[in-house]
């Protein structure tokens, strides 16, 4: 299934300001989630596009419409994520490396993203490092993709796919530590 942003309301790209919630506003029941519940809500419940931002290009993670993003601008709840220590978030992330399930978090112009692939994308936003730049995959780099079917996103799922490339692949991110 091939699904582009473009084609829905441009109120799941938009980039605004939601109002804060005050520190006394008590129906706000995200606030303090675990980590597992915060991520659950991030990747399950609010999904969002990633604009093709979910990669590091010239030191830079990210672009104004990649949910991910530092320049997100609707709501806090990707950077309550993201303040939680290196240390914290990548052994959390590792472990979510070999889940194949479907996310509601969108890979323009391709593919939902897998919950292991949404993992990859938030540790290299944490280490400004793509996943085809660590060691041992660097040969993912050199190539050219010719569509949805063969590019970083089909290639990187191939590789979530195979246990042993899962563990090489946490290995390295326990290395960027």
């Amino acid at each position: 299934m091939f699904i582009s942003c473009q084609s829905h309301s441009t109120r799941s790209i938009e980039v605004t300001d939601a109002p804060e919630a005050s520190e006394t506003d008590t129906s706000n029941t995200d606030v303090n989630l675990s980590i597992d519940s915060l991520w659950e809500v991030l990747v399950f419940k609010d999904g969002g596009c990633l604009t093709g931002g979910q990669y590091v290009k010239d030191g830079h993670f990210g672009s104004k419409g990649c949910v991910m993003s530092e320049f997100r601008g609707r709501g806090k709840k990707w950077e309550e994520f993201f303040s939680l220590s290196k240390d914290t978030l990548t052994t959390f992330l590792i472990t979510k490396l070999s889940d194949t399930t479907t996310t509601k978090i969108h890979t323009c112009p391709c593919m939902p993203a897998k919950n292991g692939e949404v993992a990859v994308y938030a540790l290299q936003r944490i280490y400004k490092k793509n996943w085809y730049d660590l060691e041992g995959f660097t040969q993912y780099s050199k190539r050219e993709g010719s569509g949805c079917i063969d590019n970083e996103q089909a290639w990187l799922w191939k590789i979530l796919m195979n246990q042993e490339s899962i563990t090489a692949l946490s290995k390295q991110w326990n290395n960027q530590l």
